[in-house]
């Protein structure tokens, strides 16, 4: 009797001594101190869908975030979760802010970031001219928004007349095609006035009109000698 009261003692001097140094047993360690390790937000460009998902690490999840100080630029927001999402309007600038998450005990910790909004424009300001009947081709350069924006030409007063193509508003023989390059043989000498529209296809609204965020537009002339 005495040697099996004896084991039993030992058996639990032994459970009780590994429950001190395993992990996961009622000795284990507190969480990490809750930090913010979102370091930066991504820049952003004028008129487009703006998404990025703030990060923390430690405290007890889940987690709930916040403004505390300055603002997001004008159209983005956070939310709950840590997600800043919206669309940036028709100017760049620099945005600081600073975001707070609390965990479920309701420790804190902070973060100031900068969110900066660059310009989309078309930054050709003028055309070459051309001759008649001789091949012609010139490029539309675009700065932001998107690397491949989609391209048309409408009348130069912009009231509503287009083919997409510029057919009907660039001399006949000559189109507008993907990339912003503008080519073909023209059949006609003249002057043509015409507004050449570059459209992000993730812009909130249809790439139609170069007054809506997500597109931008010029007034060109190309001479035909």
């Amino acid at each position: 009797m005495r040697t099996s009261r004896l084991a039993v003692l030992l058996a639990a001097a032994v459970l009780a001594a590994i429950a001190l140094v395993v992990p996961g047993s009622a000795a284990s360690a507190a969480p990490k101190p809750l930090a913010v390790s979102t370091a930066s937000l991504p820049d952003s460009t004028e008129g487009i869908r703006y998404v990025a998902q703030l990060k923390a690490t430690g405290g007890t999840a889940p987690y709930t975030w916040s403004v505390v100080a300055g603002s997001l630029p004008d159209g983005l927001t956070l939310s709950s979760s840590g997600k800043v999402t919206g669309y940036q309007g028709f100017f760049a600038h620099t945005s600081d802010v600073t975001v707070q998450v609390a965990d479920k005990t309701h420790a804190t910790a902070v973060r100031a970031l900068t969110l900066t909004i660059h310009l989309m424009a078309i930054t050709t300001t003028s055309v070459p001219a051309a001759r008649k009947g001789v091949l012609y081709s010139t490029k539309i350069k675009f700065y932001g928004g998107c690397s491949n924006p989609g391209w048309t030409v409408h009348d130069a007063r912009y009231n509503g007349i287009t083919n997409g193509t510029g057919k009907g508003i660039l001399p006949d023989g000559v189109l507008i095609h993907a990339g912003g390059v503008i080519s073909g043989v023209p059949k006609t000498a003249g002057t043509y006035p015409f507004t050449v529209l570059a459209a992000c296809q993730n812009a909130p609204f249809a790439p139609t009109n170069p007054f809506l965020p997500g597109a931008w537009s010029r007034v060109l002339t190309l001479t035909v000698g």
